[in-house]
């Protein structure tokens, strides 16, 4: 991860270690041409725990697919989680109906 934040935005990343992402609850935002959210932790579950069911992006990056997403944000009490998960299953009910 820390190789590929090297070539993102300006660089700023770059300074960065793997001590700054401790395994803890909240997450390490980077400012680059967007604000990027990196947590080590969601809803009790590590990067381990979701890797099974990671899909990877051209470059090789692993990111949630919707349904683990909704796992992660379903017992929050944010507003913002909730219409997430609305949006996400607007897009698994999507992806559905092309496999039909």
């Amino acid at each position: 991860m820390l190789d590929v934040l090297i070539n993102w935005g300006e660089g700023f990343a770059a300074e960065l270690a793997i001590e700054d992402f401790p395994v803890s609850p909240g997450a390490v935002r980077i400012i680059e041409d967007f604000p990027l959210d990196i947590f080590t932790i969601l809803s009790g579950k590590t990067y381990n725990d979701f890797w099974p069911s990671a899909k990877r992006n051209p470059q090789g990056i692993a990111y949630l697919d919707p349904e683990s997403l909704i796992k992660t944000k379903k017992n929050t009490r944010r507003e913002k989680d909730n219409i997430d998960i609305l949006a996400l299953r607007k897009i698994l009910k999507e992806e559905k109906h092309s496999e039909d």
